[in-house]
């Protein structure tokens, strides 16, 4: 199993990224406790895109670029989706495996420029299926609006990076729960129910501590 996470890092976003610094060395021993052979990366985005961390099995390398991480900026609505994605389907930038189950989750709050949404579908169309790879690549959208709840509330485009991607198009109800949402939506929505009761079930286990 292999992420790549595309994170806003405007200054709009400023609560998920601090809560996902807190998080996302759990998430990270979580995955690895469900798929042993689990690689994550994160690209970054405003107007442009930035890969802070090619595909990695280092949980400390990705904590400290979360950590480098800082919510600035922003001041028009729209940003790069289109350029995060095109970064994350780079070969050369993040080094997908050729056998892996390949994963983008696109994180944020503000939709891609619309002069930009039409050539973004046709990108994700061409590089979906690439023969390259034994498996397509799924594209999974988290909305981290405040206040959203229901597939209305979606950023425009979300909902259509989904569909395109073969993937699904999430809501975020806390910003504290993104760890918990990216693990949930990196193995894709069969699984959803299944791992939302296991992980449950762990966290109440650890809150017993020691008997």
């Amino acid at each position: 199993l292999e992420v790549v996470v595309c994170l806003d890092q405007t200054g709009s976003m400023e609560a998920v990224i601090e809560a996902a610094k807190a998080s996302i060395v759990r998430l990270v021993r979580q995955m690895k406790d469900l798929a042993p052979r689990f690689r994550v990366g994160l690209v970054t985005y405003d107007d442009g895109a930035y890969v802070r961390l090619p595909l990695s099995t280092d949980e400390a390398a990705l904590e400290r670029e979360f950590r480098r991480v800082h919510a600035a900026g922003g001041g028009d609505y729209e940003e790069g989706v289109d350029k995060a994605l095109a970064l994350a389907f780079e070969q050369r930038k993040v080094a997908w495996s050729r056998k892996a189950l390949r994963v983008i989750v696109v994180v944020g709050d503000a939709p891609p420029h619309d002069d930009d949404a039409g050539p973004m579908m046709r990108m994700i169309l061409e590089k979906r299926d690439d023969p390259a790879f034994e498996s397509p690549v799924r594209i999974d959208t988290i909305t981290t609006i405040p206040g959203a709840r229901t597939a209305a509330d979606l950023v425009p485009y979300f909902g259509d990076i989904a569909r395109t991607g073969r993937g699904a198009a999430l809501v975020l109800g806390s910003a504290r729960e993104l760890a918990t949402e990216l693990l949930l939506a990196s193995f894709g929505a069969a699984w959803r129910t299944a791992l939302r009761e296991l992980l449950d079930d762990l966290e109440a286990f650890d809150a017993a501590g020691p008997r």
